[in-house]
């Protein structure tokens, strides 16, 4: 009796985590966009993990600091982020979030639009939103036939 008892808590306790709710990472996602586009450094590097990493479509990479840094300063300013497409891959504790994207950006004094193929990952870190990187790339124009 004592052996099913220990069976049973185990087959509780051991039991493989249930997916985390993709509702909390589409919120995430959603409170990154309006980061960046109202240029709040504070919310960013609340969202950001130390050590993340920020890759752009045109393939600089920013750190936390530096990302922060360019977006408050006015170095770096999205002016809207449309994302076109979006998949989320969630398990318990992280999520995939990846698609198509629409941007309009200014960086360098230069205005541009964008339309980029994004991957962000994402952790549950206690029921706080973390990523830990971000990266684009452009989305090319289709061959002519």
């Amino acid at each position: 009796m004592r052996q099913h008892a220990v069976l049973l808590s185990c087959a509780m306790a051991c039991a493989a985590p249930a997916p985390a709710d993709e509702a909390f990472f589409r919120a995430c996602e959603v409170e990154r966009r309006a980061a960046l586009v109202n240029a709040d450094g504070s919310a960013l590097a609340r969202l950001m993990q130390d050590g993340a990493q920020y890759i752009h479509s045109n393939g600089e990479v920013d750190d936390k600091i530096e990302l922060v840094a360019r977006l408050t300063s006015g170095e770096l300013r999205y002016r809207n982020i449309f994302a076109e497409e979006e998949r989320y891959a969630c398990s318990a504790s992280a999520c995939e979030v990846s698609g198509t994207q629409k941007l309009d950006v200014s960086a360098g004094g230069r205005d541009v639009t964008l339309r980029n193929r994004f991957s962000v990952s994402w952790l549950n870190a206690g029921g706080a939103c973390r990523f830990v990187s971000y990266q684009s790339r452009p989305v090319e124009a289709p061959a002519a036939k």
